[in-house]
């Protein structure tokens, strides 16, 4: 079931839901649907891959973006190589202070 509506979510049971997130292109019936028709934000219809938006619960709307990660992508990996190379550059700087002193 992907329709927010009354028909498939009985009356109040919508409350009861604090994270909402709307994925890809949606109708304005449908962000009606999702974050209630009573709000007051403007949805833009963007062709872009992994955008949506969310409200945490703080019936605040805001629009993000995920990332496509391909398959076998190692986060773990490329972090440790963001930090090596940050180490890297700063054992170099520091020993152009320690040079220059």
């Amino acid at each position: 079931c992907q329709r927010p509506d009354a028909k498939y979510l009985g009356d109040g049971i919508r409350d009861q839901f604090n994270f909402r997130v709307a994925l890809g292109r949606m109708s304005e019936m449908g962000y009606g649907m999702m974050f209630g028709s009573d709000v007051q934000k403007d949805f833009f219809l963007k062709r872009i891959k992994g955008r949506g938006y969310v409200d945490v619960g703080t019936s605040v709307i805001s629009e993000f973006y995920t990332p496509l990660v391909p398959k076998g992508y190692d986060f773990l990996e490329e972090i440790k190589k963001l930090s090596n190379s940050r180490q890297s550059t700063q054992a170099t700087c520091e020993a152009e202070v320690a040079g220059v002193d």
